[in-house]
């Protein structure tokens, strides 16, 4: 019998010092209401820029001492396609000249000055040997377009060249403005 009131005193004794801890935590007085805060969240979503090449600038046979210019208007102009997103503007930017090599003999080279129009736009006449530079070499529009492009190759880079087929790239820059 001693030893049941032992236990059941033991087992009141641990409910009293469990209850007491829970008075002590609701003594602690927090609130037991819930506080919100907002926060902004942005994104930008954006269609990239695309380019590829669809024909190349072929100058063919050029006689040495003598100038030639492909307008781009010309059958032999190339021609890039850009798209962009639409509504915005695309800044193009590309070099002043094109170093072409020649394919028996790396070290003879030749310049080409290129001129790029875009899509229909009007052309600025372009005298023998002179070339055209939109924008100091920008051409800003708008959506997706062809960009026809010309070049010239002076008299005097041909004049002394050795013979043969030269080849050389460049590369033409788009980014969103």
């Amino acid at each position: 019998m001693k030893k049941l009131l032992l236990v059941a005193a033991l087992l009141t004794l641990g409910s009293l010092a469990f209850a007491e801890e829970e008075i002590v935590k609701r003594d602690k007085c927090l609130p037991d209401t819930i506080v919100e805060a907002e926060i902004g969240v942005d994104a930008c979503v954006y269609y990239p820029i695309e380019a590829w090449g669809v024909s190349m600038l072929r100058f063919g046979p050029i006689e040495a001492g003598k100038t030639k210019v492909i307008r781009p208007n010309h059958p032999d102009r190339g021609r890039i396609f850009v798209k962009g997103q639409v509504g915005t503007d695309i800044l193009v930017k590309y070099p002043d000249h094109v170093v072409l090599e020649n394919l028996l003999d790396k070290a003879e080279t030749i310049k080409v000055y290129p001129i790029v129009v875009r899509g229909d736009a009007d052309e600025k006449e372009v005298p023998d040997g002179d070339t055209v530079r939109i924008e100091n070499n920008i051409t800003k529009y708008t959506g997706g377009e062809m960009l026809r492009i010309g070049g010239a190759i002076k008299g005097d880079e041909t004049k002394g060249a050795m013979p043969g087929r030269y080849y050389g790239e460049f590369v033409m820059n788009f980014q969103y403005q």
